[in-house]
């Protein structure tokens, strides 16, 4: 859950409530707030409200949900044009551009805006992957723009002085290495008649940056989902039109953006009622939608612009219940019986492994080229593009770090222990299946770990062959066999070498058996 920080004066300002209704009201629909000393509170935002990422959007639902304060947002007609060139359609093909004039916005509002603008494009965005925004000064730009793709092009981007190339800006510039590996050869490119505005999802140039004067704002959306992009700049728009402003449209290839029309679905209370559990009447349902802001007109409800998450009856069906207030449900219990059966079954395989006093864990498909490398792998890994995090950046080429690691995590809960994995790893550019098990203890002999695999083997009827092995990744040379069926090698069995317990903080013995299945 992504969080968002303010300061509750701020909040008091925009909104016209209390700082306790405004942090009552906010843990009620699901946002639940922590307060700090120096002013501040940080809010929880589920990832389907980012519109609460805006202090604005904080602002506006408080304002409906306490006042039932409904807010209409429109576009006005202008001249306002982009061409989007077909070049973009391999790179970044979607881009929405919309013009807010007028907004009365101060530097620390325009801070919160960036805020809002970096936390959209971690959440939604993707890390800027799905969408990436930029928002400009409009009085230093000068229309039509065009949005292509180029080989390179120099300008002077953000929080820099002198131009660079855009080939350069991504190798040098700290946005740039962040960012590099979401363009190919072709780069994306927003120009106008004075050159580059932005060059998504890298980095704005330098002449359009914002301050606490600007008044007139151009916001510019590109991505690679065209509905993500169509939320992500009506929240833009939505909170600089709270602000005072006034949007104007932007034709793309003479199409208007944005699209600040209400989305209309039907509305069905007999269903709502039902999957509730409680009898509303259409009044009562119109009172509690409008308390988060929607509107029923007939058999149909109006959801607001800025609503990125509503896709179907269900998701207004939850901001009922919102409405209505979680609290006010009263638990029972169903009027039906079911005896229960089994719901999962186990294999051959993890029958015998538990037969034989192993435990089952379960590890991540994903892991880090580090933790590969600390166990004595050098393989070719099949590397993760612009991962969440670099814990978990690679395809496993093995089970054998994973279980390593969870044998160091509990090496305080007594010994022996005996673990088992099924699961998938990764060899060159296949998934193959693979069962490792391992014990910890504080003397292993290689005996007892072959007497399991004798017994796995036996179990189904199989024989096997073991040779010795000269090439180990983890294992010891004198204590380490590869397995072989018919010719075949199937895995590998042998003591973890010392230094590689060292590094996991280990004292104890650690024999693993792993094989493919």
């Amino acid at each position: 859950m992504a969080v968002a920080e303010f300061e509750i004066n701020d909040i008091v300002e925009l909104s016209g409530f209390s700082k306790q209704e405004i942090i009552d009201t906010l843990t009620e629909i699901g946002a639940p707030v922590e307060e700090k000393e120096d002013g501040k509170i940080v809010v929880e935002v589920t990832p389907n409200r980012p519109d609460l990422f805006f202090i604005e959007g904080i602002a506006r639902t408080l304002k409906a949900y306490l006042k039932k304060e409904k807010t209409n947002y429109s576009c006005e007609k202008s001249k306002y044009a982009v061409m989007c060139d077909r070049s973009v359609s391999s790179v970044r093909p979607f881009i929405k551009i919309a013009v807010v004039m007028g907004v009365k916005i101060d530097e620390k509002g325009i801070n919160y805006l960036i805020a809002a603008q970096e936390k959209l494009h971690e959440t939604v965005g993707r890390k800027r992957k799905k969408i990436a925004i930029g928002i400009h000064n409009l009085d230093v730009i000068e229309f039509p723009l065009i949005y292509r793709a180029v080989e390179d092009v120099r300008f002077v981007p953000l929080d820099y002085s002198e131009e660079m190339s855009a080939k350069d800006i991504l190798t040098k510039h700290p946005k740039g290495i962040e960012y590099a590996q979401l363009v190919k050869d072709k780069l994306p490119m927003i120009s106008d008649k004075r050159g580059v505005i932005s060059f998504p999802p890298i980095i704005n140039s330098e002449r359009t940056r914002l301050s606490g004067n600007t008044v007139n704002f151009l916001i510019d959306v590109t991505g690679t989902h065209g509905e993500t992009v169509d939320g992500a700049i009506n929240n833009v728009v939505c909170a600089l039109i709270d602000r005072g402003g006034t949007a104007y449209e932007v034709k793309i290839n003479n199409e208007p953006y944005p699209n600040l029309n209400p989305k209309k679905m039907p509305i069905d209370v007999k269903f709502f009622s039902k999957t509730i559990g409680l009898s509303l009447k259409k009044e009562q349902m119109k009172e509690l939608l409008a308390k988060m802001d929607y509107e029923i007109k007939g058999k149909t409800v109006f959801v607001p612009p800025y609503r990125m998450d509503i896709m179907h009856q269900v998701d207004v069906l939850e901001d009922v219940v919102i409405g209505y207030g979680y609290n006010n449900l009263k638990p029972t219990l169903p009027n039906f019986f079911t005896p229960g059966k089994l719901i999962a079954q186990y294999s051959e395989l993890e029958a015998i492994m538990r037969g034989m006093g192993f435990t089952e864990i379960k590890t991540f498909l994903l892991t880090s080229k580090k933790q590969i490398e600390s166990v004595g792998f050098r393989c070719d890994t099949i590397p993760v593009i612009n991962p969440a995090t670099m814990d978990y950046n690679t395809l496993r080429p093995s089970l054998c770090p994973s279980m390593i690691e969870i044998f160091a995590n509990n090496k305080t809960k007594g010994l022996p222990q005996k673990l088992y994995e099924m699961g998938q790893i990764c060899k060159g550019k296949e998934m193959k299946n693979a069962l490792i098990f391992g014990i910890m203890d504080k003397k292993i002999e290689f005996s007892d770990i072959r007497g399991y695999l004798q017994t796995l083997m036996g179990e189904q009827s199989k024989e096997f062959e073991l040779r010795k092995s000269y090439e180990n990744d983890c294992f010891e040379n004198s204590r380490a066999g590869e397995i072989y069926i018919n010719n075949q090698k199937i895995g590998k069995i042998g003591k973890i070498k010392k230094e590689i317990l060292e590094i996991y903080g280990l004292e104890f013995e650690i024999y693993l058996c792993e094989i493919k299945i």
